[in-house]
């Protein structure tokens, strides 16, 4: 009778611990959510660049980590603040507060790249030689300043305008395909280039015979694609075919 009464409580015992089991097992369980940072960046084969909109702010994404703060100013869009991106796990690890799961943050880049900025500018306007203008232009174009690139636009100085435009021309920058227009009035390897990156830029081809210097009915035509297919904002992108 004992044994019974033994063996029917195990049952009883192994029963409940099946059925709670059971219940454990079938309830929803909880999902590790960890927090990342609301960051993209896009790149590309000719300038890895992107517009970045997250956490309710408007970047200006560089490919390589760096992030312009972006905001309205008298002339559109301005820089505010630089910042880069790093992987630091170890970071506040004697501080949790302060300490992200994800590992990634938020540096600001500070004074040096200002002046740095700035004296790559200040340079550039005062219309160095062509090839000094164009390594100029490409060292604002590394840094992600095309603020600074699309106002050289406006220097009266040939050498400046022809660099910027190039630059940006190449880089696949609509705000660039005026000033290509006029250089594609030039002659030689200006006129060549221009002539590429319209191509690139329009995804046409208005040139008839690239070997005549006269490319006046081109730059005419390519003048009015652009007038009815505007850039959105200065900082858009065209993207080349197979890219």
């Amino acid at each position: 009778m004992r044994s019974s009464i033994w063996i029917l409580g195990c049952l009883l015992i192994a029963g409940s611990v099946l059925a709670a089991g059971w219940l454990i097992a079938s309830r929803e369980r909880p999902a590790a959510v960890v927090p990342a940072p609301q960051v993209a960046v896009q790149t590309s084969p000719i300038a890895p660049q992107s517009l970045v909109s997250a956490q309710g702010e408007l970047y200006y994404a560089d490919g390589a980590g760096s992030f312009f703060h972006l905001e309205p100013g008298p002339a559109g869009l301005r820089v505010s603040r630089v910042q880069k991106l790093v992987y630091d796990p170890l970071r506040h690890q004697n501080a949790p507060d302060l300490r992200e799961p994800h590992g990634y943050y938020f540096d600001d880049l500070g004074v040096d790249f200002q002046q740095t900025r700035d004296r790559i500018r200040a340079e550039l306007a005062a219309a160095p030689p062509a090839e000094r203008c164009e390594e100029l232009a490409a060292s604002l174009l590394t840094m992600g300043d095309l603020e600074g690139l699309v106002a050289a636009l406006d220097i009266e100085a040939y050498v400046v305008k022809r660099g910027v435009a190039l630059t940006l021309g190449e880089a696949g920058y609509l705000v660039a395909g005026v000033a290509l227009c006029d250089l594609l009035l030039e002659a030689g390897d200006t006129q060549r280039r221009a002539w590429q990156a319209l191509k690139n830029l329009t995804g046409q081809d208005f040139v008839e015979n690239i070997e005549r210097v006269d490319q006046t009915r081109a730059s005419a035509a390519y003048s009015d694609w652009l007038l009815n297919h505007p850039a959105a904002h200065p900082f858009q992108r065209v993207v080349p075919s197979g890219g």
